[in-house]
């Protein structure tokens, strides 16, 4: 397939992706500053709009930004969150351009069609079918699963890391080259600064990528493994450790703000429950 005819493709699929996900929404696009999607069944979203209402209200400077009596009063609560910078950090940005309801409604709203059109790039990629591709793109963006986190736990619903990072693998094993690993690092850093979960989720990945090697090599005869090019098994471990290198730098901030744990929060004993909670 043409590389034009492809990228128009899939440009193509991201306008009828995204149109599907207004369609999926609707009247969500008609006000988007005055609701949101699924509100009859309020979870983290609120919370969510209510952190990014709270951190350009001028509340924050007066009661300050990692505890407020504001909320909780008169004993307050501690704000403090891990600042993803993809989405907490970036959305209160665009939540004082916007506004908080019409930020979180953009992220829910645009997961749709860049899950879909990453899942078609994937499927295209392996398949060069674009029939098969389309149809798993649609599949894979209105998911129970994905349609469940865009009205809960907006950072989670950006599940189009998943596709990519599994792209990035597969041109890993077939191209071998320091651009590939570059990119599976870069794919993996983005997803990290959108959730960690998100990122645990992409190396879950490897070993399954593993052991499908593995298995792979274990079904060659020994002449075809002795032929397999043993002389770059150096430049690809080299490859290798600098994209962990990188990945490990531009992820530690993240990983050990998520590990930390207040030193405010200390085990107490409920009259009736047992200690701990």
């Amino acid at each position: 397939m043409e590389k034009n005819k492809t990228a128009a493709l899939i440009f193509g699929s991201f306008i009828i992706f995204l149109l599907a996900a207004i369609l999926f929404t609707y009247p969500l696009i008609s006000s988007m500053n005055r609701m949101i999607f699924r509100a009859d069944k309020p979870h983290d979203s609120i919370g969510t709009i209510a952190s990014l209402w709270y951190a350009n209200s001028p509340y924050a400077k007066e009661y300050g930004i990692n505890r407020t009596k504001f909320y909780g009063y008169p004993f307050g609560v501690n704000v403090i969150g891990i600042n993803y910078p993809l989405t907490s950090t970036l959305m209160v940005k665009l939540g004082d351009i916007f506004g908080p309801v019409a930020t979180y409604n953009l992220y829910a709203l645009f997961s749709y069609p860049l899950a879909a059109t990453a899942m078609l790039i994937l499927i295209l990629y392996l398949t060069e079918s674009f029939a098969a591709s389309f149809l798993s793109g649609f599949l894979y963006a209105f998911s129970p699963w994905h349609v469940y986190r865009t009205f809960d736990q907006v950072s989670l619903a950006q599940i189009h890391f998943l596709s990519l990072f599994t792209l990035s693998l597969f041109l890993i094993i077939k191209r071998k080259d320091l651009a590939s690993f570059l990119f599976a690092a870069l794919v993996f850093i983005l997803a990290a600064y959108t959730d960690i979960h998100i990122a645990l989720f992409c190396a879950l990945f490897l070993p399954a990528i593993a052991v499908s090697l593995l298995i792979k090599r274990l079904t060659k005869k020994p002449q075809q493994i002795r032929n397999a090019g043993i002389s770059n098994k150096k430049k690809y471990a080299l490859y290798a450790l600098v994209s962990l290198a990188i990945t490990a730098f531009a992820v530690f901030p993240i990983v050990s703000k998520s590990l930390k744990k207040d030193p405010k929060c200390r085990k107490t004993r409920i009259s009736g429950q047992p200690s701990g909670l």
